[in-house]
Parts: C-alpha cells; structure tokens; sequence
C-alpha cells in the first residue's frame, strides 16, 4: 500500500496542521533541478510560510563514510529547517524523484530506492525504503516518512530490497468511544534481519499522515508500538503499515446526561408517588379522596415535567454556544 502525499491541511483528528514546506536553495532563492519534488510537515499548531533550504551536495564531507559497496548512489541531498525549530516537527513526508536514465544506464531495480540519513552521533547512514508512487515520461516518483532533516543519500541497487520488519497484530481499543476520550492504536513489529535495524512506524488517519515513532530492534526482535488519540467526533480509519482498522467518536457525554434524567425523573416518581399514597391514607372521605388523588396526580406529574424541561433548555442553550464558537 503505497504511502500517497498528505493532502495540506488540518489533521483529520484535529490534532495539529500539515504544511506545504517552501523549499529554497541555500541563498534564498526557489530551488531549482533537485530529486526533492515537495516536503509535508505536520506542526502541533498553525505555522506561516515554513521554509526549508535544500542543497545537493556533489560529494558528502570529508570523514563521512559510504553509504554501501552495493549501492549506487544517485544524489546526496542536506536539507535543513529555516524558520522552525527541529523539535516543532512531529513528522514529515518527502517526494522525491529519480531520472529514468540513471536507473537504465545503472541496472536499477526501480522498488530498490532508499533515502537514507545520516546519523551524525551514530556515524552511520541509517536507510528508509522510499515507495512508488507515481511517474512521468521522464521522472519516477517515490515517497517517505522523514522525522528529521539533515543529510540524506538517494540509493539504488540491482536486486529487489529484502524486507526489514514484519508488522501484525493490529490492535485499537476502545473501538467506539465518546468524543474527549482517548483511543489507543497499535501493532507488533518483529526485525527480520539478523542485525540491528531501526524502523518507522507510521500511523495514518483517514489516509492522512499523523504521527510516526521509530523503534530500534535487535536482531529478530519484537516490539510492540503504540499511539494514542483524543480525536473529535466522527469515523476514522487507521493504519499502520499494511494494517488498517476503523474506529468511531461519538457525541461528547450524551450517555451520561440521559443517565441523570432518568435517575432524577425516577427519584422525583418515587417521591410523587409516595406521597400520593400518604395522602390517599388521611384523607376524609370519598369526595376529599378523590379531590386529593387528583391534584396529587398533578403534582406527581408537575416536578418530574418541570425537571426535564429545564435539563433540555440547559443542554440546548450549551450546545447553540458551542456552535458559535
């Protein structure tokens, strides 16, 4: 299941906005024949004009190593944030794109793409499969989940990559909650390799991309990952990998006020009706029986009616302020 830009715009959850990033070369002006095409950010809160320089760098800095002898590398790429702080980044998607030509004239299997990062503290590159996603007449289209920025290599190899993680055991619970409760979204995921290996997980919500963890796994270890949403009202689906789940948000609180109507009303129609029956008892009479069994009845029915009215007059008035906001 191919990982589709992010459409810009308020998280479905309303949790945060995702930005088109401006991408400017490092002296300011609009960047120019790059493989990056266009990076999504998504920020806790409403930003303006986020820009990101881009520079391809012909070769990396002296010290840094190779990405690897299997490798061919198309481009080293160093991206770096302008205007926001690394830590206002909840996570990114970049596009990026890679020339037809090259993949011929170097054999390149063309789902063998990765974009790799290199770690500075760790001094190694640490690679993420970027997927297809689309093509022109000269270009092929791939994209990814970033949760950083810095330098990053473009890589391809002959053979088709091996796969790295196995993800299952979707799991969401509750699976239909009120709105203002949290809901918890998560999956097992078991390294298939024989190494250390870091993987993203990346959670989707309605198609869209909203928050990733990455777990650090030992050889052919499990792990569990887990996220948790307060999202508004409405119905979502999820998915983590290739594993996809629903979920529903109802109204705010609605069960627990017709809880309260109907404990008071049936407190208020015990009462009526134990004091309808204490009056019954001491009246004098069949005609004062009768008067007072009738207005008793009135007053059974009167504070019950005038409860529920003022409750839905409250509950109205709440909800017509909520709206104009």
């Amino acid at each position: 299941m191919p990982q589709l830009p992010t459409e810009p715009g308020p998280d479905p959850s309303g949790d945060g906005v995702v930005l088109e990033v401006l991408l400017v070369a490092p002296g300011g002006e609009p960047v120019g024949r790059s493989p990056i095409e266009s990076v999504l950010v998504k920020f806790p809160a409403d930003r303006s004009e986020p820009v990101s320089r881009v520079q391809v760098v012909p070769e990396p800095s002296i010290g840094i190593p190779p990405v690897s002898e299997d490798r061919v590398v198309s481009a080293y790429v160093e991206i770096t944030a302008e205007n926001f702080l690394s830590g206002e980044l909840i996570v990114a998607q970049v596009t990026l794109s890679v020339e037809k030509a090259w993949l011929k004239a170097n054999q390149i299997h063309e789902w063998s793409i990765e974009f790799s990062r290199f770690d500075e503290a760790a001094r190694r590159w640490k690679p993420a499969l970027a997927n297809r996603v689309g093509e022109d007449a000269d270009k092929i289209f791939y994209s990814l989940v970033v949760t950083d920025f810095s330098l990053w290599s473009i890589t391809g190899s002959t053979e088709p990559p091996p796969v790295i993680c196995r993800v299952d055991d979707m799991r969401i619970s509750p699976v239909r909650l009120d709105e203002g409760e949290a809901v918890t979204i998560g999956a097992t995921v078991t390294s298939l390799l024989g190494e250390r290996a870091e993987y993203i997980a990346v959670l989707w919500l309605n198609a869209a991309l909203n928050s990733s963890q990455t777990l650090v796994l030992e050889a052919n270890e499990s792990a569990d990952v887990e996220f948790l949403l307060r999202p508004k009202k409405g119905e979502y689906e999820v998915r983590i990998d290739q594993l996809a789940g629903r979920f529903v948000v109802e109204g705010e609180g609605l069960g627990v006020f017709l809880w309260i109507i109907i404990v008071a009303s049936v407190a208020l129609l015990g009462g009526g009706v134990w004091w309808f029956t204490i009056g019954l008892r001491r009246g004098r009479g069949a005609m004062s029986i009768g008067r007072c069994a009738s207005q008793r009845l009135l007053e059974i029915a009167y504070w019950p009616g005038r409860f529920i009215r003022w409750f839905f007059l409250l509950f109205t008035n709440l909800r017509r302020g909520g709206s104009r906001r």
